[in-house]
């Protein structure tokens, strides 16, 4: 794209570059791509920036922290095609640059993964991906700790029965090449969309424990450095505004988080029409499903048609791909979405006979198949063997076939009871379920589909809506810049936390010295000065501080527990970094089974009960 666009503006004086998720920059110089020896300089230099819309809020949180501010020196408007993911999905992604951190816990996280692989799953209940331990389970982690000897566990028994649930969650809910893959000796995550996301990391401590799940050790977690969502981009003196382009669009979602945007809709009238076939059954088993899928393929590649086939993850097309031994198949999945050359080489050759192309989510949007004359006029075959939780990535693949007029092509779904839909939600489609299990009457499919994708889409949007209201309070810091928010930590925050500290410390020197740290805090946080800023976020996020050793430590586990807690509303630590979130924690843990709603009202009773906004000074939204 960023090639089209240089040679048609170079020679009208406008300069294009573009970015990369490796940290590359390129500017065109009118003969070619030229890389940028300061990455940083491409915001200077070019007046078009091609990229992720990620790395645009990377790359400002970025600036902030070094000499190199170019971004926010000029005037932007953000322009982005598939606005449905990169402007409304990626929204509700907080985009968090981490710092390196100290592995003050290892003989913890070592003991306690030992210890995990040794529960019996009758101590534990999983839920929606999440891991609870039973009342019997927690007394078996405490016999099981005290046997290893590990003599903080009895000071911090919450925090400890959480890194054993998120270690549990490792082991029971995180799948290689469903949730993440391996890349070398690195984990990559595996996005919503399908997409890989080299980089990325889940927090939570579950990083490091698939890491010794796959590869018997790890790497220290990170810190989070700074934090910030797209909206917060959005809303930056130098963004100007942005257009969306999509094919699909889930219209109330985007209204929820961009209530001032306007959508309008265009017709093409150049597009096909694909023959759909009535959904006849769902399959009990995926393994009977994926044969099906198999008979399928092997009768239409033997009449010259070509196939393009969705399947919920990378392992499930694996398994198809072995299925269809002696048929040439290819794959664009999560291990393929940051290579472009290899994908352009699958689509290119995805519309010639005998084709057959199997994608995850990634492959569905986006992509653009021309097909030959002679698979033209016997149409493109799309198959639909995965039943995804939103009705927009179904609609989306469908998209994929007749793109063009005269293509028509054909539109197949065959879906099982072991679809992502199922195994992302299994709480919110339990009943479903069981109805599809007895009664596989065409109408009894179709209705409990659509309720169920309008039931997760309901729980998104109240995901969002409670994200907003998170927006509406960080927003304000981010209108004047990162620092502004890590003034607000500094003031308050780190004072909080020694004050409540001196609470717990009982020996008069060591008291003193705190007392004496909250002076020079006071004395100095006037001073204006960014340094002291980020010097106060890194005390209060780590345990760095050699007077209290682990006690920040397990106040970020608290933190982590929030977040981990409401897993579609991850900016609550944004706000509260004082260990009453040991106290937010339990309250929204009772709270998590009802609405986010329900957890505001928690949260507000906490505030209210603590005084938090009269001894902080902060005005917290209701």
């Amino acid at each position: 794209d960023s090639q089209k666009a240089a040679n048609l503006l170079f020679s009208l004086g406008v300069k294009i570059g573009y970015v990369t998720d490796a940290g590359k920059a390129y500017i065109n110089n009118g003969k070619g791509w030229e890389e940028l020896k300061q990455y940083s300089q491409i915001y200077d230099k070019a007046d078009v920036v091609y990229g992720v819309t990620s790395k645009y809020s990377f790359d400002y949180q970025g600036s902030i922290f070094s000499e190199f501010i170019a971004q926010s020196q000029k005037n932007w408007a953000i322009l982005a095609d598939e606005a449905d993911v990169t402007l409304v999905n990626e929204a509700l992604t907080p985009h968090i640059i981490s710092k390196q951190g100290k592995d003050t816990l290892k003989e913890t996280f070592l003991t306690t993964w030992e210890i995990a692989k040794d529960i019996p799953k009758k101590y534990f209940n999983i839920e929606d991906k999440a891991v609870t331990l039973t009342r019997a389970g927690k007394k078996l982690v405490i016999k099981k700790y005290a046997d290893k000897g590990i003599e903080t566990f009895k000071n911090n028994q919450p925090a400890y029965f959480f890194i054993v649930e998120q270690a549990l969650r490792a082991l029971y809910c995180l799948k290689l090449d469903v949730d993440y893959f391996k890349d070398g000796k690195a984990i990559v995550l595996i996005g919503e969309g399908g997409d890989a996301q080299p980089g990325r990391k889940l927090q939570d401590y579950l990083n490091i424990f698939i890491e010794l799940k796959e590869f018997m050790g790890y790497n220290p977690e990170d810190r989070i450095g700074s934090l910030m969502y797209l909206t917060n981009l959005l809303r930056l003196p130098h963004v100007k505004g942005f257009i969306g382009v999509t094919g699909i669009l889930e219209e109330r979602l985007a209204k929820v988080i961009y209530p001032r945007a306007k959508i309008r809709h265009f017709e093409s009238s150049e597009k096909g029409k694909p023959q759909e076939e009535k959904l006849e059954e769902i399959n009990p088993t995926r393994e009977g499903k994926l044969a099906k899928v198999k008979k399928l393929v092997i009768e239409l590649i033997a009449k010259g048609h070509a196939a393009l086939i969705k399947v919920g993850s990378p392992e499930e097309a694996e398994k198809l791909e072995k299925l269809l031994r002696g048929v040439e198949v290819s794959i664009i999945d999560a291990r393929k979405s940051h290579d472009p050359d290899a994908i352009d080489s699958i689509v290119k050759n995805a519309g010639k006979p005998y084709a057959v192309t199997i994608v995850t989510g990634v492959g569905s949007r986006g992509i653009d198949i021309v097909l030959t004359e002679e698979v033209g006029k016997k149409g493109l075959y799309g198959i639909d063997a995965d039943l995804s939780p939103y009705s927009l990535t179904t609609l989306q693949f469908k998209g994929r076939i007749g793109r063009r007029e005269g293509e028509d092509g054909y539109w197949i779904r065959i879906y099982s009871l072991e679809d992502t839909i199922f195994s992302e939600y299994p709480s919110l489609t339990a009943e479903a379920k069981k109805s599809l299990a007895s009664d596989r009457s065409p109408e009894n499919i179709e209705n409990k589909i659509a309720i169920l994708q309008t039931r997760i889409l309901e729980t998104k949007l109240r995901s969002a809506e409670a994200q907003t209201k998170i927006w509406e309070y960080t927003g304000k810091f981010w209108e004047d810049a990162l620092i502004q928010y890590q003034q607000v930590i500094a003031k308050y925050g780190i004072k909080a936390l020694y004050t409540i500290l001196l609470k717990d410390v009982k020996n008069l020197e060591k008291r003193r010295v705190i007392q004496e740290r909250i002076r020079q805090i006071e004395e100095n946080i006037n001073k204006d000065d960014p340094n002291l800023y980020t010097q106060c976020t890194d005390e209060i996020l780590s345990g760095i501080d050699p007077l209290i050793g682990n006690y920040f430590e397990y106040i970020n586990v608290y933190r982590q527990r929030l977040d981990y807690l409401q897993r579609h509303s991850k900016a609550w630590y944004s706000v509260f970094h004082t260990s009453y979130i040991a106290e937010l924690a339990a309250g929204i843990q009772k709270a998590y089974r009802k609405t986010l709603r329900d957890m505001s009202g928690v949260i507000a009773q906490v505030i209210e009960k603590h005084s938090i906004e009269k001894k902080t000074g902060l005005k917290l939204p209701k």
